[in-house]
């Protein structure tokens, strides 16, 4: 009796899981494609490629041989990460030419706008007797004529002592500024100091931050004459 020897079926032609019928992630390639669209969006394609490429890759080794394209998200994350470096690195050389530029430009304006505004203080004080209280008004006292009270008859508000921005062009009456600002558009403050003989008043900048108080404020001494005179603060 013959018998007949039985043969292990092997897998299907088109079997599932087959090798040449494996497809490519679509998560691989989205993760590619983001971060190469990451140097034209701030780096936000970039964060996208990242996340893509890693689900990409746990996705691939799951999938048994049914996913390939493994390189291709390696590539995606290494395209990614490049793109998120080159604007972090662009964000820094930035701040540091903003810093550089500020230093250069906004505060020596602000050193002029100090400047100009002391000598406005000055004349002001030359004919009154002494620095606009905050009764009269500050530093509108300057521009707008304030109501002076008990002033020996000598005493003549000869203003306005400042018609113009400080370190601005000249405005017509009508639109003076009630307030002197400093370039970066704050306004500049002042406080009289009538028991400091020496320092009758503080005349300052807030700084970039309009914050007072803070370590880029900008003070000029009144007693320190003239454009020479110190700025304190921000250097």
């Amino acid at each position: 009796m013959t018998t007949a020897s039985v043969v292990p079926a092997g897998p299907s032609p088109g079997a599932a899981g087959a090798p040449g019928k494996a497809k490519i992630s679509g998560l691989a390639i989205a993760s590619l494609v983001a971060g190469i669209f990451g140097l034209c969006t701030a780096g936000l394609g970039g964060i996208a490629g990242l996340i893509l490429g890693v689900t990409a890759l746990k996705r691939i080794g799951r999938s048994g041989g049914a996913l390939r394209g493994r390189a291709l998200a390696i590539v995606g994350l290494i395209v990614s990460t490049c793109t998120l470096l080159l604007w972090v690195l662009a964000a820094a050389i930035g701040g540091v030419w903003w810093q550089g530029y500020e230093r250069d430009y906004y505060v020596p304006q602000a050193r002029r706008a100090l400047s100009e505004v002391e000598s406005a203080l000055n004349r002001y004080q030359d004919d009154i007797g002494h620095p606009p209280t905050a009764e009269e008004g500050g530093l509108r006292a300057l521009i707008r004529q304030p109501t002076l009270k008990d002033q020996p008859p000598e005493s003549k508000w000869k203003g306005p002592y400042l018609n113009r921005g400080p370190g601005g062009p000249s405005r017509p009456a009508s639109q003076e500024v009630e307030v002197p600002l400093d370039p970066w558009g704050h306004r500049l403050n002042y406080k009289p100091l009538p028991s400091s003989p020496g320092t009758p008043y503080r005349l300052w900048s807030s700084g970039p931050d309009g914050i007072s108080g803070t370590p880029d404020d900008i003070s000029l001494d009144s007693s320190e004459k003239g454009p020479a005179a110190e700025v304190k603060g921000f250097q």
